[in-house]
């Protein structure tokens, strides 16, 4: 008997919508050796932050390595932006224009997708589950 839905349905298991703002520092390379920081990811893109600012529209290689694998992106830039000028060096940027990034996904396979949920669920700020409302039953 075939089932008519209303609505889409969605593999849980796999879907994840919105974007997540990374808790933890996640790091990586552009091909050019040039640094990055994942200031958000989503199952499709990142948003980057990095000294290198290449221009929108390009076609980028991309490194990430996470737990001891070494995981290649083809990404493509949609914006860029000055996030800000930071006059000391941190871990992986240096003393300079610090770049944010948007990014996405050109070429997205099942081992990078496992990557992003992997990201995701280990490395991001999750929301506060709401408070409860006393005079609502439970």
């Amino acid at each position: 008997m075939d089932e008519k839905r209303h609505s889409l349905r969605f593999d849980t298991a796999s879907y994840i919508a919105g974007k997540f703002e990374i808790e933890r520092e996640v790091k990586g390379q552009f091909r050019n050796f040039q640094p990055f920081i994942i200031k958000n990811i989503s199952i499709g893109g990142f948003n980057l932050l990095s000294n290198f600012s290449p221009a929108v529209g390009q076609c980028l290689q991309i490194s990430i390595p996470y737990e001891k694998k070494n995981y290649n992106f083809e990404i493509m830039v949609v914006h860029s932006r000055i996030y800000k000028f930071t006059p000391k060096a941190g871990s992986v940027l240096k003393a300079d224009i610090i770049y944010s990034l948007g990014c996405e996904v050109t070429k997205f396979n099942e081992s990078q997708k496992i990557l992003a949920m992997k990201i995701i669920e280990k490395d991001c700020k999750h929301p506060e589950p709401a408070p409860l409302d006393s005079s609502e039953p439970v």
